[in-house]
């Protein structure tokens, strides 16, 4: 498992810098860009909602919300179960830019030879799930909290 985690890691470092490259100038950021594709995945959220679900600070995300709404990516709207916490969802902008950027990726990745079928890679796609799930189980947050500071 240690192995799969550090392999992981050292992926997701090279796709980040593959998408600067890739996205370049002229779109939103990597950090705006993987909230874009979070509210096209899981629909609309608060701010709070989004920055649990995300593991960083309700400042952050309301930071990053706040310029995707300047730049005209999502909206506010009420909330029907929280009178001060409004919902923000994808505006039509902020869809086309999402499907824009998995086209303009899925064309690019798509010339990557891994050496796997498209079978392995939906194998270890489908592991890599549930190594996700597994991490947002509750019995994984109370080990953390037993194990937190030991050495």
């Amino acid at each position: 498992m240690q192995a799969l985690v550090k392999e992981t890691l050292e992926l997701c470092r090279r796709l980040r810098a593959a998408g600067e490259r890739l996205h370049g100038q002229g779109v939103p950021s990597a950090a705006r860009r993987q909230l874009l594709r979070w509210l096209e995945r899981h629909g609309a959220q608060t701010v709070p909602q989004m920055a649990r679900a995300r593991s960083v600070t309700r400042q952050h995300v309301q930071a990053l919300v706040n310029l995707l709404a300047e730049a005209g990516y999502v909206e506010f709207m009420d909330n029907p179960a929280h009178k001060r916490s409004l919902l923000v969802r994808l505006t039509r902008r902020g869809r086309e830019c999402v499907a824009a950027l998995e086209r303009r990726e899925a064309r690019i990745l798509s010339q990557l030879n891994v050496g796997a079928t498209s079978g392995e890679l939906r194998q270890a796609a489908a592991v890599l799930g549930g190594v996700r799930e597994a991490l947002d189980d509750e019995s994984w947050s109370r080990l953390l909290e037993g194990e937190a500071g030991v050495l």
